[in-house]
């Protein structure tokens, strides 16, 4: 039967790694112009049509050829590189920078370690900026592109690791596609508090699975390994290595990831006390390992204050009874106003992780009643692992939402969607196994690609920020930032800034370096119009003059996509007309405004 299906797969093959690759050629050969609110709808149709074919090719090819590793394993690699050239589609359309916010102060330190402003040592987290300095070094890029370079890293490592982790927990046929397509769906990601571009916390969640799968490897044994075995294994080196790796590239992840493995040592403990003849009494315990990272962790972290300020936060809050999720509460009224639907919101966002938190509820109380086959015990015990795993980020988004810091919560939705895609692909995988039994093989893999292809559709349409989803893609244009750049070259620095939302201290870190902005001596960078007097008395407002930058990428968030709800077109009209409203500087992308007092 395989020899009869071989050539028309690798044929399909051949079509499918085709459709992709003229696919990103029209993406790279239409570079962007300008902003562009929406990279989805700015990148050729071509472009998706291909990534469309490709995904239908490596399911449909993977899924048929389970048992013949070459082809089912090719299949999965462009499956693979199909997803990532969505996540690095800014970098294949020529943006010049891609992240607005943190992103762009994450650029500023960069800038500033290779101009010796900053020592690395001196950051509490280092290892995205020393990892962007060397893509840059190595590519001959700018730092901005040589950020994406380093998402593209971590992404795959989240892709491989997520997949190696079900497949290592994986006893049946459909483990290995199930767990590769559940992890190319990307359910960690939310563009809330997780955010695909410079952003350690999201690259910290990406690194995780890579813990977890040598946490496993390093707790479990074969029937024919020794009662006494040694500590220091190569996968126990490498446990130790990425959890100091995870430190660096940012603390918060890592202690999340800390707290998983000092629950899994917890709960060998118990074991052995408890149930000394059980599986995981029997496991190589993470006691050493743990203990190196949070030694590690307890040096490097508290000698910045800013670690401080966020555990004392969080704790005033919980203590204090603050409301939880005030923050989505009062983003959910913005919604409303411009006439969102919270419920559609949250299916674009949220349901195909609904779908695998459920799965994976249904595979935790099947281990919990003991109703998993008992001959897999080695499986089993494993899975306890991700179960606990999944317990503790549960209950840590648990303290974060009590104590309504924000979104941050969301940081900890995204960290237990690792657990719960682990569990869910599992899941999936067994229930497919015993489907087949009923069905048959045919109609099972008919149904999976079915599934998985309809899984896909809201994953990849968020990968990004878009309009579809109420957010501006982070597109940050090099009009706009070399505009800030010329402002902060000749302005008078006794004015001071009032934005549109907020004042360019973003954008002057990304162009100055952020410990260099800092010495600029700039006043009122992070300083907003109020929404009242902006389409009103904006020149009469303040008592001293003013400047005001608007881009281009200000005015299609304000005035198309949110309607001017906060900011209307008439207000940037005014700036324009105005009396007291002067244009000092212009480059097409970027416009400078000084208020003067009438």
């Amino acid at each position: 039967m395989l020899s009869d299906w071989s050539r028309p797969s690798k044929g399909s093959l051949v079509v499918g790694y085709l459709a992709l690759l003229i696919g990103t050629l029209a993406a790279y050969e239409s570079p962007a112009t300008g902003y562009e609110l929406s990279v989805y709808a700015a990148t050729p149709t071509l472009y998706w049509v291909s990534v469309a074919v490709a995904l239908t090719v490596s399911l449909g090819v993977a899924l048929t050829h389970i048992e013949s590793p070459p082809l089912r394993d090719t299949a999965l690699l462009l499956g693979g590189l199909s997803v990532l050239t969505v996540v690095v589609l800014p970098a294949i359309r020529g943006y010049y920078h891609y992240g607005s916010g943190d992103s762009l102060s994450h650029a500023g330190w960069t800038q500033d370690i290779l101009a010796g402003r900053l020592e690395p040592v001196e950051m509490l987290y280092p290892g995205i900026h020393t990892m962007t300095i060397f893509a840059r070094k190595l590519l001959g890029v700018q730092v901005g592109q040589a950020q994406i370079v380093v998402l593209a890293a971590f992404v795959a490592v989240f892709f491989l690791f997520t997949a190696r982790c079900v497949s290592f927990l994986g006893e049946n046929r459909y483990t290995v596609p199930v767990g590769v397509f559940a992890a190319l769906l990307l359910l960690p990601n939310n563009n809330v508090s997780v955010h695909l571009m410079a952003h350690p916390i999201t690259q910290s969640l990406l690194l995780s699975p890579l813990v977890l799968y040598l946490t496993l490897r390093y707790v479990s044994q074969s029937d024919d390994t020794p009662p006494r075995r040694p500590i220091a294994t190569p996968v126990g080196v490498a446990l130790v290595v990425a959890s100091l790796a995870l430190i660096l590239v940012h603390p918060q992840g890592a202690l999340s990831v800390l707290a998983v493995l000092l629950a899994i040592a917890a709960f060998q403990l118990a074991a052995r006390r408890v149930r000394p003849d059980s599986r995981v009494a029997d496991h190589r315990p993470v006691y050493v390992p743990t203990a190196v990272a949070v030694v590690a962790f307890a040096v490097w972290t508290p000698r910045h204050p800013r670690v401080q300020r966020t555990i004392n936060t969080v704790l005033t809050r919980v203590l204090q009874g603050s409301t939880p999720a005030d923050e989505i509460s009062q983003r959910s009224g913005s919604l409303e106003l411009l006439g969102a639907d919270i419920g559609g919101l949250f299916v674009k966002l949220f349901l195909v992780s609904a779908i695998f938190s459920f799965l994976a509820g249904v595979l935790v109380v099947a281990l919990s009643s003991g109703a998993l086959d008992d001959r897999l015990a080695e499986r089993n015990a494993l899975l306890s692992y991700v179960v606990v795993a999944l317990v503790t980020l549960s209950a840590a988004f648990a303290v974060f939402f009590a104590s309504s810091m924000t979104t941050q919560h969301f940081r900890y939705v995204g960290f237990v969607m690792v657990p719960v895609t682990i569990l869910g692909a599992m899941a999936l995988s067994m229930g497919a196994s015993r489907l087949r039994a009923v069905l048959g093989g045919r109609r099972v893999r008919l149904g999976l690609v079915v599934v998985f292809l309809l899984l896909f559709l809201f994953p990849l349409a968020t990968v990004h920020g878009a309009p579809f989803i109420y957010q501006p893609t982070s597109d940050v244009t090099k009009m706009e930032l070399s505009g800030t750049d010329t402002t902060a070259e000749y302005m008078d620095r006794e004015v001071a800034f009032a934005g549109v939302r907020s004042g360019p201290r973003r954008q002057l870190d990304a162009t100055r370096g952020t410990v260099g902005s800092e010495r600029l001596g700039v006043t009122g960078e992070r300083a907003s119009i109020p929404e009242a007097v902006f389409a009103s008395n904006v020149t009469t407002h303040y008592d001293s003059p003013r400047y005001v930058p608007v881009s281009q990428s200000t005015y299609q968030r304000e005035v198309v996509l949110y309607d001017g709800f906060r900011y209307p077109k008439r207000g940037f009209e005014r700036l324009r007309t105005t009396p007291g409203s002067n244009r000092v500087h212009t480059n097409g992308g970027y416009q400078l405004y000084l208020l003067t007092a009438e």
